[in-house]
Formats: C-alpha cells, sequence, structure tokens
C-alpha cells in the first residue's frame, strides 16, 4: 500500500510489502508409518529451493526431523514419513517465506500378518484344509483379532466372512483356521483372506487363492 510522507523536508512515497507464509489446509493421511507416503495441499508452497523443508515435530520430545520430499508445487507436497519414533507430531512446510501453520500427524505401526499355508495356488482336498501363519505386532492377544475369509467361485460369495481364527497361540504368534469341506466346492478356485487387528482399529490383510481338487471316489 502506497502512502506519502513528510520526511525532513522531502516528499517520500512509503509502501509495504505482504510476504506469501505458506498455509497447509490438510495433510492425507493424517496417520501413517515410517517409510510410508503423505501428502500436503495447500497454498504458497512457492517453488522448491535451499529453504523448502517439512519438518516433523514430536510434541512430546521438541525433537525435529525433516522428510525426504518427493514432490513440491507451489499448492502440494509429497513426502515420505521420516523414520522415527511412534506417537503424535505436527507437520510444517518451510521456504523462504518463514513457516506455515502446523497440522497433526500420528505415526503407527500396523500389525504384521503371513500366510505359511496353503501356498499360492495350492491344490487343496475338497474335504477340507488347515489355512494357518503368523500374526504379530497386536496390542491383544485375542484370536478374535485375527480373522479369515474364505470366497467361494462356485457360489459367487463368501462363505466366511471376518470369521474369528479356529486358534491363536501367543507365544509362537501362529494363527490357524480350518476350512471345511461347506465352505469350498470342488473344481472350483477359492479364494483366502487373513486380517489382523490391533486395539485400535489399525488392520493389515494378506491374501492368496487355492485350487480344490475333485472330490474323493464314492466307497
Amino acid at each position: 500500500m502506497w502512502n506519502n510522507a513528510q520526511v525532513k523536508g522531502e516528499n517520500r512515497n512509503l509502501y509495504c510489502t505482504t510476504i506469501d507464509m505458506p498455509h497447509v489446509s490438510y495433510i492425507s493421511p493424517y496417520y501413517g508409518e515410517v517409510n510410508t507416503t503423505t501428502y500436503m495441499r495447500g497454498n504458497n508452497f512457492d517453488i522448491k529451493d535451499a529453504s523448502s523443508k517439512v519438518e516433523f515435530y514430536n510434541t512430546t520430545t521438541g525433537v525435529k526431523t525433516n522428510a525426504v520430499i518427493k514432490s513440491w508445487t507451489d499448492t502440494y507436497i509429497s513426502v515420505t514419513v521420516p523414520s522415527i519414533s511412534l506417537g503424535y507430531y505436527t507437520v510444517s512446510v518451510l521456504n523462504v517465506n518463514g513457516q506455515s501453520n502446523p497440522v497433526n500427524f500420528r505415526i503407527i505401526r500396523k500389525p504384521t500378518v503371513s500366510i505359511t499355508s496353503p501356498s499360492v495356488g495350492a491344490i487343496v482336498s475338497s474335504l477340507g484344509f488347515t489355512f494357518k501363519g503368523k500374526a504379530q505386532g497386536m496390542t491383544s492377544i485375542k484370536k478374535e483379532d485375527v480373522c479369515v475369509g474364505v470366497y467361494d467361485y462356485a457360489r459367487k460369495k463368501w462363505t466366511a466372512y471376518n470369521a474369528p481364527v479356529t486358534s491363536y497361540d501367543p507365544l509362537t504368534k501362529v494363527w490357524q483356521y480350518n476350512v471345511t469341506a461347506d465352505k469350498i466346492t470342488p473344481n472350483y478356485r477359492a479364494d483366502l483372506r487373513v486380517t489382523a487387528k490391533d486395539s485400535e482399529g489399525f488392520t493389515t490383510s494378506k491374501n492368496t487363492y487355492v485350487r480344490v481338487s475333485s472330490p474323493p471316489p464314492a466307497i
């Protein structure tokens, strides 16, 4: 804004300039594991240069960590979540004009789940078979926190859906589910899924498929 002022008998034009500070509208997702990707939308991020940073600030310890920038435009930034401890953080954008408003972010660790049997594409008995693997990183040891699904291609539906596993050993972390004959159809494919869930609702799933053998000959 221009303004005329009298200074020591001289007319001088005085003006002020507005600095466009970076502003973050939102971050998505607002939680995640280390080495995953999150992105921010906003404005005035400007052109990426040596001053451009995305900073994760631990609200408990006060430690600041810069993220690796994957892409940067004036309105969009994506970064790799840095290798930092679990907990709550604020995330800010920094550029030559200053630091943006902070937005909240949480570092989490999801459960891990694996399938050890049957192998992908294996031929299984039409009389039934054992579906098993390992589940770790759960905050509880209830077998209800490991669920399975069986999709039968002959009937084109889930014959088991979010069914608790038959057993779960908290020491070995091994889960097991007995797939019975009524859940599969001979000579058809069946898809299998297992999902591990922790007490806060974070889940991890694994999928595989099998081929069901012909029914045994009648005696």
